[in-house]
Parts: structure tokens; C-alpha cells; sequence
């Protein structure tokens, strides 16, 4: 029987707590993709780039705003740029 919350992927079922993992890793991933794509503004420092995301504001998977701290998503790029 297949729970009414899950949702049908190829190779698998996706549970509601795959969905919620896979939206925060696709938040994260939204933050930090205009470095990994070179699309950051020119002349702008890597630590200019960490405070200004962190002054936005973010939509969570529930609805809810989150603010996400310089620290936190420097340390999202680092450790984007080791795997």
C-alpha cells in the first residue's frame, strides 16, 4: 500500500521528508547559485556577496520567511566547492 502522502518517482517513492530535503537543498542551491555560475556582479567581494544574501529574506517549503546568515551561506559555498 502506498501512503497517500508519497509521490511517485522513477526508480523509487519519494516520502513528504524527501520532498521537505529536496526544497531546502533547492533553497540553498538558489542562494549560492549566482556564484557557482559566475553570474555574480562584477567587482562585488565573496564576502560582499555572503552579507548581501543574507540581508534577504527567503520563502521556506512551509510558507514561512527565513533569513539565512553570511556565515551560513559561505559555508554552503565552500562546501559546494569540495564535493
Amino acid at each position: 500500500m502506498v501512503n497517500s502522502n508519497c509521490t511517485k518517482k522513477t526508480g523509487g517513492i519519494f516520502t513528504m521528508e524527501d520532498k521537505i530535503r529536496e526544497e531546502i537543498a533547492l533553497l540553498r542551491y538558489s542562494i549560492i547559485a549566482p556564484l557557482i555560475s559566475e553570474t555574480n556582479f562584477e567587482g562585488e567581494s565573496l564576502n560582499g556577496f555572503f552579507l548581501r544574501m543574507s540581508e534577504k529574506k527567503y520563502k521556506r517549503h512551509d510558507g514561512t520567511f527565513v533569513t539565512v546568515s553570511a556565515s551560513t551561506i559561505q559555508r554552503w559555498y565552500y562546501f559546494d566547492q569540495i564535493i
